[in-house]
């Protein structure tokens, strides 16, 4: 009998929860606010991405900067600070989200 697989927010919730550990509490908040913008922008431009294996940096990742980029009027600082500073790095150390099925080692 096989499991259920997680959904991608389940997933995303649970490392979020990992984090606030550790992490201040508007961090945290900060955090689940952009995982909520990025699993919006996959339901409506990736309908049908609903597993973690499926998700790649290009088009899923990029896809989701170029969006928010081009958001008129454009996002708060906040939000672009907490995508650029938070989000990227976080997801790709998820390196077998994004097309690496290997976690990134320190250089």
């Amino acid at each position: 009998m096989s499991r259920a697989q997680p959904s991608l927010d389940q997933i995303f919730e649970a490392h979020v929860q990992t984090l606030a550990l550790t992490l201040r509490r508007d961090t945290v908040t900060n955090y689940r606010c952009v995982v909520r913008r990025f699993l919006g922008y996959l339901q409506t431009a990736f309908p049908n991405v609903r597993r973690l294996a499926q998700l790649r940096r290009d088009p899923h990742l990029l896809g989701w900067f170029r969006w928010m980029s081009e958001q008129d009027p454009p996002l708060c600082p906040n939000l672009t600070f907490a995508v650029g500073g938070h989000f990227q790095p976080w997801s790709e150390n998820i390196s077998f989200a994004f097309n690496d099925r290997s976690p990134k080692q320190p250089r």
